[in-house]
């Protein structure tokens, strides 16, 4: 602290905000520490609860279904009769809610006999399945009979994504031979999914899978895995948890979006194994919540200390928060602003305040000439010249080269008042140079009723061209627009005429020390007008040159209307006209007006023809 100039006073506040801030920070390490240890461990031992608890849940299904069949199955055994007959409502083992297909086979000289089979229509029915469907997934989902007759029960997905009907095949052998310790008899069976559905609707952030011995998921929040016969997402977790010889186990493990959680495995009957996934941003939240309460003790502490540094700095601080919140208004733009009467001050601020004030009336001054500068050549153009010195060497650039006129104009101007013509032409031009500004255009100059716009000065733009034939399309519209207005109000529509040509011109400030105007000049730009001249002759709004053309025909509706002979040109002059543009889906979009075709005319200065 030695190289500070500080008074006493402000040393002591800032060792005191540093030390309360250490103490804080340690405060609340070693609480969110202590808290998340303990949530840890807590969530460890209800994610094994929960899994060894829904596994029971899910056996005990299972084996309820298993111990209903095999009595059955005893039953038919030995009845030993070969018939097919429906599954009745009142069976003595009331298990035919979930059970679909049961069929018991014996083995005899090699081979499997069908001994009795049942099929549940009612329950088929109300799935949308037939016989048909359940022969379908016996075939699909094989099984081999001669390894059921080691003793092995099975137990795999079956499900049928055709019909969204979730299915379990479960096959097992029964009746050991005491002489041979052999079984003669296995049971098939397709069980609906019903109760394993309700078993797994669970709600929250865990995530919880019951996986079969290839690899599918029988058990799933998302049904829909279930009903597609999904393989386990996890693969690694589900050859680990099958190769592993401990029935249980847990550990953290991070997934492929970057998130960890604890795994938690239980290995249940014919190799199913159940899989809990808890989010480890469970365990955090006590401990995030005593680390937030940690903070906010201690945000309280340290306002307090502001708060008694705040009165003894107000004095000084006011004054230049003051000025910082002049200054941004500034930088916004506002300029009517009496800095020394909103701050007011004996001393070197209330001089800084006069200083302001003396710039402000610089800055109003600029701000004018600036804006009504704008106004005469655009604001693209008027920063141009401003940011750069004024010189009048010419630029060479690619433009695209706009034209518009008044049908019509010399008789309208003499049939109506010049108070009417004013009036027409501003709400016109407002329209029309609002749109050449969106569109990124730069107006050059108004003549009588004609506009002369350019794009792709002072900086030019790869879009300059499809902007522009973009622009005038819109310009069609709003006039349409602008008419109906004017129709309403018992005044006659007008009708425009619109030319685009594309290629080099000289831009640059043309003219003498006393008067200099930024503008381009060029055969392009006489080309432009006599092409919006030739709409006359041709009787559309709209015509564009074939460099146009060539640049934009990918985005536009184009149509050919013959070569013009134009004024002050050797050669015809290839024009067309633009009936609309291609969406994103390549599919064309007319955009055309009542006013956009009329009857032609010719002038003297277009010719039809070469």
């Amino acid at each position: 602290m030695r190289g500070l100039r500080l008074p006493i006073f402000a040393k002591i506040t800032i060792l005191s905000f540093i030390l309360l801030g250490v103490i804080g920070g340690v405060t609340a390490w070693q609480s969110s520490t202590f808290y998340e240890e303990m949530s840890s461990q807590r969530e460890e031992f209800n994610s094994l609860s929960l899994t060894t608890s829904k596994l029971d849940q899910v056996e005990g299904i299972i084996n309820n279904h298993i111990d209903k069949m095999r009595l059955f199955a005893i039953e038919s055994i030995r009845e030993d009769q070969s018939v097919n007959e429906e599954l009745p409502a009142t069976d003595s083992f009331d298990f035919e809610k979930d059970l679909l297909y049961l069929v018991v086979k014996e083995h005899k000289f090699g081979s499997f006999e069908s001994l009795k089979d049942k099929f549940n229509h009612r329950l088929a029915k109300d799935n949308g399945l037939e016989l048909e469907d359940i022969n379908d997934v016996l075939f699909r989902n094989n099984v081999k009979d001669v390894d059921t007759l080691t003793g092995k029960v099975s137990i795999i997905n079956a499900s049928n994504e055709v019909k969204k009907a979730p299915l379990l095949r479960i096959d097992f052998p029964i009746l050991k031979e005491k002489k041979t310790g052999n079984y003669r008899h296995i049971v098939t069976a397709i069980i609906y999914m019903g109760q394993l559905k309700k078993a797994f609707k669970i709600e929250g952030p865990i995530q919880m899978f019951l996986v079969d011995g290839n690899g599918r998921v029988i058990g799933d929040k998302n049904e829909e895995n279930v009903v597609k016969n999904a393989k386990f997402p996890y693969t690694k977790l589900y050859q680990e948890a099958s190769e592993a010889k401990i029935k249980i186990k847990q550990k953290y493990v991070t997934m492929s979006d970057s998130k960890e959680y604890i795994s938690t495995h239980a290995k249940g009957l014919s190799d199913l194994v159940l899989f809990t996934l808890t989010p480890k941003n469970l365990i955090k939240a006590p401990a995030q919540f005593v680390k937030s309460y940690t903070f906010f003790t201690l945000g309280i502490i340290l306002s307090v200390s502001f708060f008694v540094i705040f009165i003894f700095s107000t004095g000084l601080t006011r004054p230049i928060e003051k000025l910082v919140e002049i200054t941004k208004k500034i930088a916004a733009g506002n300029f009517d602003i009496e800095v020394e009467n909103v701050v007011s001050a004996n001393d070197e601020i209330g001089e800084l305040a006069k200083s302001f004030d003396l710039m402000l009336e610089g800055l109003k001054e600029r701000d004018k000439i600036k804006n009504m500068f704008s106004k005469f050549h655009g604001s693209s153009v008027a920063e141009e010249i401003l940011s750069n010195p004024l010189n009048r060497e010419g630029e060479k650039k690619e433009v695209v080269i706009f034209f518009s006129d008044i049908r019509g104009f010399t008789d309208y101007s003499e049939n109506n008042s010049p108070e009417e013509v004013v009036n027409m032409l501003n709400a016109y031009f407002e329209i029309m140079v609002g749109i050449i500004n969106e569109y990124g255009g730069v107006v050059d100059k108004f003549v009588g009723d004609a506009i002369m716009a350019v794009w792709g000065v002072p900086k030019s733009h790869e879009a300059d061209c499809q902007n522009a034939v973009s622009a005038c399309l819109k310009m069609r519209i709003e006039l349409a627009k602008f008419n109906h207005l004017r129709i309403s109000t018992k005044r006659n529509p007008i009708i425009m005429g619109m030319g685009l040509h594309y290629g080099e011109v000289v831009s640059g400030t043309i003219g003498s020390n006393e008067r200099m105007e930024y503008t381009v000049i060029g055969d392009v730009v006489n080309t432009a007008s006599r092409i919006e001249s030739s709409t006359k002759a041709h009787g559309t709004d709209f015509l564009v040159s074939e460099r146009i053309f060539q640049k934009t025909e990918k985005n536009f509706i184009f149509e050919k209307v013959g070569d013009t002979s134009v004024k002050g040109k050797k050669e015809a002059l290839k024009t067309y006209k633009v009936l609309g543009y291609y969406d994103q889906n390549r599919n064309p979009q007319k955009v055309e007006t009542k006013y956009s075709s009329y009857q032609s005319s010719q002038t003297d200065k277009v010719k039809l023809g070469a």
